[in-house]
């Protein structure tokens, strides 16, 4: 029975002999050319095909390193400099690694075998992105080895590391979070619910309103909408289509209306920084079906009253003082008492057509 993680060794070591013979030859120009320098300098504005060529020369030599180990029969170390507040300075106002804190990755558990392993496969990865000059994303490089890597987030630490081993920014490994995405949608609808968000895909939402003269974009933060979500939806609205309108469907109760009021003006922890709220958001809360409200519920009603950006939102405003007075909250899903596409064929389409002369 094979040692654990030996066969992610047996990965590591396949992506460097891969990378060798061509990496080698790459290594072996640049040091030639290096001899031929008495001083050396990369401009901090170099282009980015000499940036290219930069960085693939870093990864050659870091390979030949680890090749170099291996060949004699030791164990191969890497430096990696710490994430802590000790390991940087301000002398130049912004925040720089201090050279003298960093840590060795060895092989010396089958945890670090595993992060070694899949070091070394991102690496034959982005040498050859940067060799074809293309770009690839974290759900790729994900999926074309699951085993490996286990979920994606151990391909951005993996990423992580590679920017520091090799002293660039992420962006100059060719790999981003998401591929780029065109639209020319002219309606968003952003849905509260992932539920319902998976509903109106399987009803064909898409289609249904393309076939009224309506190119819409679905987009959902599944609850409480994280940074990320919120700007996709900023860009979107102030470059990408900012003639499109947006559209916010969300449970008729106090927790909607947060959601809502962080899409439109953005949340209390980020207000101190840029906040990415969209203010040309329509909400509206007008299912038919109610459900009784406690008492925790009407205290939140009661604090949405009083925040700053209701002042702002009148309707809303009036909304939230009937939702008191009925002592009452409704669901998205109520709408489905009067018919399994009531919501999609009825109700958004309405709203979304302006047929109601209303806010959604």
């Amino acid at each position: 029975m094979e040692p654990a993680g030996s066969s992610r060794v047996s990965d590591a070591m396949e992506a460097v002999c891969e990378t060798r013979s061509v990496a080698l030859k790459e290594y072996l120009l640049e040091q030639a050319r290096l001899a031929a320098r008495k001083h050396p300098v990369l401009e901090p504005q170099m282009s980015w095909y000499v940036r290219r060529q930069h960085l693939r020369s870093k990864i050659t030599a870091l390979i030949e390193s680890v090749v170099e180990s291996v060949s004699i029969g030791r164990l191969p170390s890497l430096e990696i400099t710490f994430d802590s507040w000790d390991s940087v300075n301000v002398e130049t106002g912004v925040l720089r690694s201090k050279d003298s804190f960093s840590r060795c990755s060895d092989l010396g558990t089958v945890n670090k075998v595993e992060r070694f392993a899949r070091l070394m496969v991102v690496l034959k990865i982005v040498y050859s992105l940067l060799t074809r000059n293309e770009i690839s994303t974290v759900r790729q490089i994900f999926y074309d080895n699951v085993k490996l890597f286990e979920n994606q987030m151990n391909v951005s630490l993996v990423l992580h590391d590679i920017a520091k081993l090799l002293d660039c920014s992420r962006r100059d490994l060719n790999v981003v979070s998401t591929a780029k995405v065109e639209t020319s949608a002219n309606v968003v609808l952003i849905v509260e619910k992932d539920a319902i968000f998976q509903k109106l895909l399987d009803q064909d939402a898409l289609t249904f309103f393309r076939n009224l003269n309506i190119d819409l974009l679905l987009v959902t933060g599944k609850g409480v909408p994280d940074l990320n979500t919120r700007q996709l939806i900023h860009i979107l609205a102030h470059l990408a289509i900012p003639l499109a309108k947006f559209f916010v469907l969300t449970d008729a109760d106090a927790y909607g209306i947060e959601i809502a009021g962080i899409y439109s003006f953005g949340s209390l922890v980020q207000a101190y920084a840029e906040n990415y709220g969209v203010p040309q958001i329509s909400f509206n809360m007008r299912p038919e079906s109610r459900i009784v409200s406690s008492t925790m519920h009407q205290k939140r009603l009661q604090n949405l009253l009083v925040r700053p950006w209701m002042k702002l939102r009148r309707q809303w405003y009036q909304e939230v003082l009937k939702l008191l007075s009925l002592r009452c909250k409704a669901e998205i899903q109520a709408l489905d008492q009067f018919g399994h596409s009531f919501l999609l064929r009825t109700y958004l389409s309405d709203k979304l057509r302006g047929k109601e002369g209303a806010e959604l």
